[in-house]
């Protein structure tokens, strides 16, 4: 009887050290996700950077068929629009006026843009 009174007690204890902790790291958690609410999420903008990468090298290949395929001026426009449609979404993210999820979207459409026109006008070109 001995025995079960004192593993009650270690038991008992166990549980309160249980409690208490699980207490203590609800605290830090919700500590650290109201200071981090505003922050743009990490792994959302490393993909951004990645995406404006891919669609810069993108462009200059665009403009390499357009200028060395010798294509109609249409190319050359499509350049131009897309271009300035990057320089748009560029700004409007830089003043806060388009959310992250958004300009990433944004990005995406971007980029199958410039690859279908690029495949169109090599395909035209040959």
């Amino acid at each position: 009887m001995e025995n079960f009174i004192i593993l009650f007690a270690i038991a008992g204890f166990a549980v309160f050290m249980i409690l208490r902790f699980d207490k203590s790291q609800k605290k830090r958690v919700s500590k650290v996700l109201f200071h981090t609410e505003k922050v743009e999420p990490l792994f959302m903008k490393q993909a951004a950077e990645q995406k404006m990468f891919t669609l810069r090298s993108a462009l200059r290949e665009f403009e390499t068929v357009v200028t060395t395929a010798h294509v109609s001026p249409g190319g050359e426009e499509s350049y131009q629009k897309i271009q300035s449609k990057l320089q748009e979404i560029i700004g409007s993210y830089s003043t806060g006026e388009m959310p992250l999820s958004a300009y990433c979207s944004k990005l995406d459409s971007l980029i199958n843009t410039v690859q279908r026109l690029k495949k169109d006008l090599v395909s035209s070109a040959a």
